[in-house]
């Protein structure tokens, strides 16, 4: 890795030859300066079926390393009829997107903007009065929880959490929900146990979740993995402070 010296008052420019996920890292700390907190990172999650953007792969070790959440915002125009899979100017298509290109098996990802917006003030308003951004930006513009780490060790590991009481018995109904948190792109690990104890083989799966910026996010595959044999829907998720 090289840096460039200048005079003070002018940036510092840190180049490197080595594109990896140790070299982000290498350069983060270069910087001298911790981020703490909680702290979002903006960069994009790649358009629908362009495959010219940062690979979660790459930027996982630093994201880990700052213990950060991704940002992203809808954009503001649509990709043609032809290109239905490349949308994200709605929320719905926009998760698919991330979802598919593998963002929810790293890290929680806040789309800003997922459900309203909100106006900021300017101090020069010369030209404009406000700023529009994401409402979610009234909340620090974060999906956070302090259960993160637990939950990435969990599904890493793989780990069956034992779960309090007996499995319910379900033979007398037709239609189940299943609902609970996002936890590191999914529900939690407990709940998988659960999955491992219950038969629903021919009744329909309705699954949801409650989330602070997630959505579904691998919840429905993960249902119908889990039960093969039954009719699992799309589902449907909440925002808490929108339920």
């Amino acid at each position: 890795m090289n840096t460039t010296k200048t005079n003070e008052g002018i940036s510092t420019v840190y180049l490197t030859r080595d594109i990896s996920p140790e070299s982000l890292v290498k350069i983060y700390k270069a910087l001298g300066v911790e981020a703490k907190g909680r702290v979002a990172v903006k960069m994009s999650t790649g358009e629908g079926s362009n495959p010219n953007y940062l690979k979660p792969e790459l930027i996982k070790n630093l994201i880990y390393e700052v213990d950060g959440t991704i940002v992203e915002c809808n954009t503001a125009y649509s990709s043609g009829p032809d290109d239905e899979q490349d949308d994200r100017n709605t929320s719905a298509n926009h998760w698919k997107v991330i979802e598919r290109h593998g963002f929810l098996k790293y890290f929680p990802v806040d789309i800003m903007d997922e459900y309203d917006e909100m106006r900021v003030p300017v101090k020069d308003q010369t030209n404009i009065n406000y700023d529009i951004v994401g409402g979610h930006m009234a909340n620090d513009g974060m999906a956070y929880t302090p259960l993160t780490k637990l939950a990435q060790e969990e599904a890493d590991k793989g780990e069956l959490p034992p779960y309090e009481g007996k499995a319910p018995d379900l033979a007398k109904y037709d239609t189940v929900f299943i609902g609970g948190p996002v936890w590191w792109g999914t529900y939690p690990q407990v709940m998988f146990t659960l999955f491992r104890d219950i038969n629903l083989d021919g009744k329909t799966v309705i699954p949801f979740t409650t989330h602070e910026g997630s959505g579904l996010a691998s919840c429905v595959s993960d249902v119908k993995k889990a039960f093969s044999k039954a009719n699992v829907t799309k589902g449907f998720s909440s925002r808490p402070q929108y339920a």
